[in-house]
């Protein structure tokens, strides 16, 4: 199907994609129009940061650059970024920003937004409200035999408990599906206003604390960071951007009192972080800009260290109430292993921040899609490893062109960074994404700024830098960092965006066409689910308002082929035939690695007992039988799997039969 130029390629099934809904007609066709507007833009940018990396800044750009209706004739490029980073860097920032991200606009719902619509249209009787949207689980064993109804796993622990104090995120969701639950647009714009404004509060204190060229230049990168793509485009993600943006203005509030006395801005400061860790946990991170800006930032050179640390009591006692609070109203992690808190599992939480921190090295260094880990069991090493590798090349070339910087830009590059370094500890808590790193990419684009800075003559000029005396090997190492940064991240960024829209009309495809229409009100039954069909299945239909399966049963999720046996009229029996079940972070959301099974544990869920009988020596099961309550023929059971991109009705062998499940692209496309 082709509209507008953007070609999305949807399985058929021998059937016909349905049109788009005519009251969203228009409007669909305005977002697609727009979204080429932005194509063409960034394209027209990415050819100008080409030409300019390579020595081209001397030339002219034939042609023009429209948007909106404004054009703008680009001649001496050189001349022009110097003069837009010395005049007006924070407003350069902030436009790019909401230039790579507005094509969300089209992106729909997706995953954690198919569960809170569903909450907001109260499908899920057992969740606790619109204040707690991210409550996933209490440690209540009835509230979860309850959530394996509705898509929970048969191995999670009963007693899980996986909650965030989120309340101003939490109403700003129940917000998205409840007011605006009829025009998804509507939030996404809400996303792309907040984070141009977490931009321009990092455009801010950058330019602020290095100048409006070097400031000016990082804060760039800062925006085109494709890292922040899924904050600005998933509504579930948004809360990095409710709690990044008050607390980084709330940091630019604070180096106002200590650097020029402005007292009002200790109280906004404190304000401002309160109201970021009522956004979300991410401000915790925040915090550690203010405190080492008074560590190494050298805010009067008159005062001694001890003197800059009680200067930072409102912020402390903040700090230490929050975590208070915390506590004692029962949120954070137990039992799982993408969530692990450090106060309660500390050797499990280090174990799991030794491979975490190196790799969001890697995406902040090397733009390493570090996501795909989660699914791909032992790759956290290798991950692991070329963030080491990114970090260290990095370092050097920081190093390298760190004497062309002077003494008061190098002393605020060592508390941004060391600050955003320190900023990884706390997300190092959950399984490692770009995403993550709304606090720590400050001080990754400040480091990638300061270093091919002085090493390419062009971005010296723009930012004023003294040009360094560099062999062609270190040249040439710092225009690769400069292309991954400035070219290479927003097209990533862009194009991340429209791969998730063309993903969700795929998805409204699947939901017009999909088997799961005759599950309403019955028990579905997928042995193999494929990437996030495994939780979400049911939640997927609940969020359409359609009649639901009363029951979602999802035997093990699909990561290889696996072996379907039915060995009498009431069980059937799974193997892998490649690997082991919950060998993956994705599979251990649940269920901690600390607590795999032996052979012969018993899980019970309602309607079935699920047995397992061989494990590897780690304890991750190797074959498992599911024993159901009514005979596997019953009516009141619909068997699926995943096919062509739809669930299609699964035809069971006969007893004693055997049938395989060839592993096919899931969901979301992975």
């Amino acid at each position: 199907m082709a509209r507008r130029g953007v070609v999305v390629d949807l399985p058929t099934n021998g059937q016909t994609a349905p049109p788009l809904r005519p009251r969203w007609a228009g409007l669909a066709g305005e977002l697609d129009g727009l979204c080429t507007v932005c194509v063409r833009f960034v394209y027209g940018l990415c050819t100008v940061c080409v030409r300019f990396v390579y020595g081209f800044g001397e030339g002219f750009v034939d042609g023009k650059l429209s948007l909106f209706g404004l054009t703008g004739h680009f001649g001496n490029l050189s001349s022009w970024l110097a003069r837009t980073l010395t005049a007006h860097p924070r407003k350069l920032a902030v436009a790019l920003a909401i230039l790579v991200a507005l094509p969300g606009l089209q992106a729909g719902l997706m995953i954690d937004d198919w569960a809170h619509a569903a909450v907001a249209l109260g499908k899920i009787a057992f969740h606790p409200g619109p204040s707690q949207m991210y409550d996933f689980g209490d440690g209540n064993p009835a509230r979860m035999l309850a959530a394996q109804d509705i898509g929970y796993p048969w191995f999670a622990v009963p007693e899980i408990k996986v909650r965030f104090f989120r309340p101003l995120s939490s109403w700003l969701t129940w917000t998205d599906h409840t007011w605006l639950g009829g025009a998804p647009a509507l939030a996404h714009a809400i996303s792309i206003a907040l984070y141009a404004l977490m931009v321009a509060g990092v455009a801010a204190l950058l330019v602020g604390a290095l100048g409006p060229g070097l400031g000016g230049l990082a804060a760039v990168l800062y925006a085109l960071d494709d890292a922040h793509c899924l904050p600005a485009v998933w509504l579930a993600n948004r809360n990095a951007l409710v709690a990044t943006a008050p607390a980084v203005w709330a940091t630019v509030a604070w180096l106002r009192f200590r650097q020029h006395g402005w007292q009002a801005g200790r109280w906004l400061a404190v304000l401002g972080f309160a109201v970021g860790l009522a956004g979300g946990e991410t401000a915790l991170s925040a915090l550690a800009l203010p405190v080492c800006f008074e560590l190494f930032g050298g805010p009067r050179l008159g005062e001694r260290w001890q003197q800059r640390l009680r200067a930072l009591w409102p912020l402390l006692v903040l700090a230490v109430c929050y975590a208070a609070m915390y506590k004692s109203l029962g949120y954070g992690a137990r039992h799982s292993g993408a969530y692990i808190d450090p106060v309660s599992d500390p050797s499990l939480y280090l174990a799991a921040a030794a491979l975490r921190i190196p790799s969001l090295l890697g995406v902040m260094t090397l733009n390493t899609p570090v996501e795909i880990s989660v699914a791909l069991p032992g790759s956290i090493w290798l991950f692991a490893g070329l963030g080491v590798l990114g970090a260290a090349g990095v370092a050097a070339l920081f190093v390298k062109g760190l004497a062309a910087h002077g003494a008061d830009a190098r002393r605020a590059m060592l508390w941004l960074v060391s600050g955003s370094v320190l900023a990884l500890v706390p997300v190092a808590a959950t399984f490692p994404a770009g995403r993550l790193l709304s606090v720590a990419s400050i001080g990754g684009a400040v480091v990638v700024a300061a270093a091919v800075a002085p090493l390419l003559a062009p971005l010296a000029r723009v930012t004023g830098t003294a040009v360094q005396a560099v062999t062609a090997g270190w040249r040439a190492a710092a225009m690769a960092l400069a292309v991954t940064h400035l070219v290479l991240a927003p097209t990533l960024f862009l194009g991340s965006i429209l791969y998730i829209g063309i993903t969700i009309r795929k998805l409204d495809w699947a939901a017009e066409h999909s088997a799961l229409s005759l599950a309403a009100g019955k028990t579905a039954i997928l042995p193999a689910a494929p990437d996030v069909l495994g939780i979400y299945g049911s939640l997927w239909r609940m969020s359409r308002n359609e009649p639901a399966p009363a029951r979602w049963r999802a035997l093990a999720m699909a990561l290889s082929d696996m072996e379907l046996q039915v060995e009498d009229d009431y069980t059937v029996v799974l193997r892998p035939l490649k690997g082991a079940l919950l060998e993956t972070e994705a599979e251990q959301l649940l269920r901690s690695p600390t607590e795999m099974f032996q052979p012969g544990a018993t899980l019970r869920v309602n309607g079935m007992l699920a047995t397992v009988r061989q494990v590897d020596p780690q304890g991750h099961p190797l074959l498992v039988a599911f024993r159901f309550d009514l005979p596997l023929l019953d009516p009141e059971h619909v068997w699926l799997q995943w096919r062509g991109g739809v669930l299609v009705p699964l035809p069971l062998p006969v007893v004693g039969g055997k049938v395989v499940l060839v592993r096919e692209a899931g969901l979301l496309g992975v």
